[in-house]
């Protein structure tokens, strides 16, 4: 999966957050964060750890669709379920 990098960037600035502290309260590895940043794919436990941090609206939003697969809409829509079934943080920054 990748995401829309401007609007990512915008996400971090809005909240005056390093990627390395989005890496951080999100629990992935910094690395991920900056290959989000770089405009690469993560894997899906990336993305259902962006989904579960951000919540299903704001992460969807940030998905770049028009290059993700339907592997990561698998794991984008897992990842919601669990945070409807509060097994996932889902509130936001």
């Amino acid at each position: 999966m990748k995401v829309k990098v401007k609007l990512l960037r915008r996400l971090l600035d809005d909240y005056v957050m390093s990627s390395a502290e989005f890496a951080r309260d999100m629990e992935v590895d910094a690395s991920e964060v900056e290959k989000m940043l770089d405009g690469e794919s993560v894997d899906a436990v990336t993305v259902k750890k962006l989904v579960a941090y951000l919540g299903p609206v704001e992460a969807k939003r940030l998905i770049d669709r028009s290059v993700s697969t339907v592997t990561t809409a698998a794991a984008v829509t897992t990842a919601a379920a669990a945070v409807a079934l509060g097994k996932g943080r889902g509130d936001g920054i």
